[in-house]
C-alpha cells in the first residue's frame, strides 16, 4: 500500500474532527438562522416530493381523460407547490449566505489573532503569502466546508428520504430494484469525490506557494529591476503557477 492510502484514513479523521469542531464552535452561535434555513430545506424538499408525486396525475389528465376541471386543479397544484419551492429555496440561500458571511468573519478574525500573536520565529518560517492565503483562502473554503454540511444533512437528506418513501409508495417492488442497482452506480462517484479531495488539498497548499511567490516578487521590485532579474521571476512564478494548476489526466 502505498503512503497516500496509509494516509487516507487518517486524514479523514482528521476532516471529521475538524468539521465536527467547527459546527460546535461557529455552528452553535448562529442556531436561530440555522433553525431557520432547516425550515427553508424541508419546505424544498416536501415541494420537491410534491412536485414528483403531481406527475403521473398530471400526465393522466391530461392525456388520459377530459376532465378538464382536474387537469387545473393539477395544474394549479403544481403551480403552487413550484412556488413554494422557489421561494424556500430562495430564502435557504439567502440565510444560508448570511451564516456563511458571519462564519467567515468569526474564522478569519480567530486566525488573524492567532497570527499576530505569533512569535517573530513563526514569521521567519512561513512567508507573508502563505499567511494570508490562510487568512483569506483557507477560511473561506472551511466555511464552504460548513456549508456543505449543511446542505448535505438538511435539504438533500430530507429531499431524499421523502422521495424514497414516495417511491415505495407508488411501487415497492421497483423500488427494491433501484436499492440494488443505485448502490453500484455511486461506487464510482465516491472514489472520483475522494480523488477530488486531495487534488483540492493539493491546490489549497499551491495557492499559498503562489501568494508568497507574488509577495516576495512585488517586495522585492526594486532589487528585482536594480539586477535585471525580471525573466528569473517570471519563470519562477510560471513554475509555481503550473504546479498550482490541476492537471486534465489527474
Amino acid at each position: 500500500m502505498s503512503i497516500a492510502g496509509k494516509l487516507q484514513p487518517l486524514l479523514e479523521r482528521r476532516n471529521q474532527t475538524l468539521m465536527a469542531r467547527l459546527v460546535r464552535e461557529y455552528g452553535r452561535p448562529q442556531l436561530g438562522p440555522i433553525i431557520a434555513a432547516a425550515i427553508c430545506m424541508a419546505l424544498t424538499a416536501a415541494a420537491t416530493a410534491g412536485l414528483a408525486q403531481q406527475t403521473r396525475p398530471f400526465i393522466d389528465e391530461a392525456f388520459g381523460h377530459t376532465d378538464r376541471r382536474a387537469l387545473l386543479l393539477v395544474a394549479g397544484a403544481v403551480l403552487g407547490l413550484s412556488i413554494i419551492k422557489g421561494l424556500a429555496t430562495y430564502g435557504q440561500a439567502v440565510i444560508m449566505a448570511l451564516i456563511a458571511q458571519r462564519i467567515t468573519l468569526a474564522l478569519q478574525t480567530r486566525v488573524f489573532r492567532s497570527l499576530i500573536h505569533a512569535d517573530l520565529a513563526f514569521h521567519h518560517e512561513h512567508p507573508p503569502g502563505q499567511l494570508l492565503s490562510r487568512v483569506l483562502s483557507d477560511t473561506t473554503a472551511l466555511c464552504n466546508a460548513f456549508n456543505a454540511v449543511l446542505n448535505g444533512f438538511g435539504r438533500s437528506l430530507l429531499t431524499l428520504a421523502l422521495l424514497v418513501l414516495l417511491m415505495f409508495y407508488n411501487d415497492w417492488r421497483l423500488s427494491l430494484v433501484a436499492f440494488v442497482v443505485i448502490p453500484l452506480a455511486l461506487w464510482p462517484i465516491v472514489l472520483i469525490g475522494r480523488r477530488m479531495r486531495a487534488i483540492a488539498g493539493g491546490i489549497q497548499v499551491e495557492t499559498g506557494n503562489l501568494a508568497a511567490a507574488l509577495d516576495e516578487s512585488f517586495q522585492g521590485a526594486r532589487q528585482v529591476k536594480a539586477y535585471g532579474m525580471e525573466p528569473p521571476e517570471i519563470s519562477h512564478f510560471r513554475c509555481v503557477q503550473r504546479r498550482r494548476a490541476p492537471s486534465p489526466a489527474r
